[in-house]
């Protein structure tokens, strides 16, 4: 959950900027094989961290594209995330559109993580 949607108030809400916040989470979910932040069991520690400025950390493994893009996604000031429009230009989504080959695995699982991800080779 974004740090806005559980620390807003009545007067300022939250918009897409959460979204984008999700879509963050998503891709580490997605590269760890994990829930963000697997190591706390309770959602309200969860939301406590996040409300003193951490976030989910990417795979170690995951390109530095990839770490770039996540990092947009999950800065904790919502005015200064990145929009939908500015991370589909980002070059870690770039590289997945123009990849001739989609055959290729991009991804090698071991240990359910994801080890491997880096489309620029």
């Amino acid at each position: 959950m974004a740090p806005e949607v559980f620390m807003s108030t009545a007067e300022s809400g939250h918009g897409r900027a959460a979204d984008i916040w999700s879509v963050g989470c998503v891709v580490v979910e997605m590269t760890t094989g994990k829930r963000p932040l697997p190591e706390l069991e309770s959602n309200y520690a969860i939301m406590f961290r996040v409300g003193m400025g951490e976030h989910p950390e990417p795979s170690v493994n995951l390109s530095a594209e990839g770490k770039d893009f996540i990092g947009h996604g999950l800065t904790h000031d919502q005015y200064e995330r990145w929009t939908a429009l500015q991370l589909l230009e980002h070059q870690f989504v770039k590289n997945w559109e123009t990849a001739s080959d989609f055959s290729t695995t991009y991804f090698s699982k071991t240990d359910k993580s994801f080890t491997y991800l880096n489309l620029s080779s």
